[in-house]
């Protein structure tokens, strides 16, 4: 069993409210029903979190210990992540495709058109 203060992992407070919820004889989701409106998706999200908020843990805490439990906060962006991370092929700036070359643009010395234009006497490089 684990204790309410030693929850760190989103599994640890899975494993937790479930044993809970044994011992009480109650359905899962019946007894996580003041925790969330959707318990499913509260359980689909916690058990992916590595680390999950402290607004959540409080939550579990007092809903372990039988305490009144605190009410929702909206979420803000914090230095905690919930579970996955980005794939790095996603993360790095792309690269050009396309190799760009210098064009001339001067004048040719026999006709005066630019070579880039159509000059007959030299091909654009």
């Amino acid at each position: 069993m684990i204790a309410p203060a030693d929850l760190t992992t989103g599994a640890d407070v899975i494993a937790a409210v479930t044993a809970a919820a044994a011992r009480q004889n109650i359905p899962l989701m019946r007894f996580i029903a003041p925790l969330s409106a959707s318990p499913s998706r509260w359980i689909r999200d916690v058990s992916n979190a590595h680390h999950p908020r402290e607004v959540t843990l409080a939550r579990v805490r007092a809903l372990l210990e039988g305490r009144a439990i605190p009410g929702r906060q909206k979420y803000q962006p914090s230095g905690q992540y919930v579970g996955r991370r980005i794939n790095p092929d996603y993360a790095r700036p792309g690269t050009p495709k396309v190799a760009f070359s210098p064009v001339d643009r001067d004048p040719c010395f026999k006709c005066g058109v630019r070579g880039d234009i159509g000059c007959s006497h030299r091909s654009p490089r």
